[in-house]
């Protein structure tokens, strides 16, 4: 049986039970990391809207279910205008960054 994990705010959820935590998880939307979701983020979930070869947060597949689609988007939507800290640089967080 293949497991999924995905991402949600910090805890990595396997197979639906949350079994890790990450504090340098970005926020949920901030795909570019730079401590704020707005308009930079939007733009990168355009253009890589539909993408289902393997996008990672980054993409803008905040949801971790493998597509950049209309889940992402509310993940986006929903943190929208949320500033803070930005999470540390990407090669210190776990494979999905």
């Amino acid at each position: 049986m293949e497991r999924k994990d995905t991402i949600h705010a910090g805890a990595v959820v396997r197979d639906g039970a949350a079994f890790g935590i990450y504090p340098e998880t970005p926020w949920p939307g901030d795909a570019n990391n730079d401590g704020v979701v707005n308009v930079g983020d939007l733009g990168i979930v355009a253009a890589n809207w539909n993408n289902t070869n393997g996008p990672v947060w980054v993409m803008g597949n905040f949801n971790g279910d493998g597509v950049v689609d209309v889940g992402d988007l509310g993940v986006l939507a929903g943190n929208w205008g949320w500033t803070g800290a930005p999470a540390p640089p990407c090669p210190s967080r776990p494979a999905w960054c």
